[in-house]
């Protein structure tokens, strides 16, 4: 038995060096030698929240966490919890994912901006609150531990302290892109 689909959408490497891939039909993890794949399960509670996996992360805690166009998916090793718009999550369709310095993990969604997860405390970041737009594309973190964002209009970089010419705080810095 092989990988889950042949469209992988991401590819992670935990730290015990097994190989995940996300795919448009489950999760697949490469221990080297064999693959074990993750598909949604019925009862829908006990897998991935959706087969469509877009995005996958490795937090500090060892869980790895799955992006789906139907929220995110956390796995302990054993059990999935899932996290949608019911229990907090902006928008479904997850994109990207990181993790900053301090823990947190980032969700970048296809519409609804920006998820930051502490424990179980959702901060929503949108248009409203600095974005270009709510549409992500992408999320790197630095080597400066600064956190970017892209959309089709701008690259956004968060930074917490950064504050404009009126002393206002601002939260994002964006960099346009240019149109073609």
């Amino acid at each position: 038995e092989g990988l889950a689909n042949d469209t992988v959408e991401c590819i992670v490497q935990d730290r015990a060096g097994a190989l995940w891939f996300g795919t448009r039909r489950g999760a697949s993890k490469f221990d080297g030698k064999n693959f074990v794949n993750f598909p949604l399960q019925f009862p829908t509670s006990s897998g991935l929240s959706n087969n469509d996996v877009t995005s996958i992360i490795e937090n500090k805690a060892g869980h790895i966490w799955f992006g789906t166009r139907e929220g995110v998916s956390r796995y302990d090793g054993k059990n999935f919890m899932r996290i949608t718009e019911d229990e907090g999550l902006s928008f479904n369709i997850v994109v990207r994912m990181i993790e900053d310095r301090s823990g947190h993990l980032w969700i970048g969604t296809s519409g609804g901006g920006l998820n930051r997860i502490n424990t179980n405390i959702f901060q929503h970041y949108t248009k409203a609150e600095g974005l270009a737009d709510n549409f992500i594309l992408n999320a790197y973190r630095d080597r400066k531990d600064n956190l970017w964002f892209n959309s089709a209009t701008a690259i956004n970089r968060y930074n917490d302290s950064i504050n404009d010419k009126t002393g206002q705080k601002k939260t994002f810095i964006q960099y346009p892109i240019p149109a073609t």
